[in-house]
């Protein structure tokens, strides 16, 4: 990897009603530490529920103190990521990406954080100092 490189994108595509919901957002503490100790993460969180559930969405945030960015996802940028990260086959969720600053799919499959030790090897593959 570059080593100019100095900003990566985790995103985690979330669903309020999505069984592993709860249980990631009890990890963003754990999770924000991990990118913290790197120095080169942000989190943005997309949020793939329905327009409905907006509201349950931003509870979610605040509750949980999710720190990174929040999007929404309209229903053309579904259509763009099921098509450019899931190759149009469904859009199994939660997914974390790695991101370069340029927007290339570095990883498009971390291990998810109840895998923490296999997150942060991954973590370490691509971010070494």
């Amino acid at each position: 990897m570059n080593n100019k490189v100095t900003l990566f994108f985790s995103i985690p595509f979330l669903s309020y009603f999505c069984t592993a919901f709860e249980h990631i957002l009890n990890l963003a503490a754990i999770l924000h530490g991990l990118f913290v100790k790197y120095g080169k993460i942000i989190p943005v969180y997309i949020s793939v529920d329905e327009e409905n559930k907006t509201e349950l969405w931003k509870k979610s945030i605040e509750n949980f103190q999710l720190k990174g960015y929040h999007l929404r996802a309209s229903q053309t940028l579904l259509k763009e990521i099921e098509d450019k990260i899931f190759a149009g086959k469904g859009m199994p969720i939660p997914r974390f990406i790695l991101l370069s600053p340029e927007g290339a799919i570095v990883d498009g499959n971390l291990p998810r954080p109840s895998r923490l030790n296999m997150l942060e090897e991954s973590l370490n593959r691509y971010l070494k100092k």
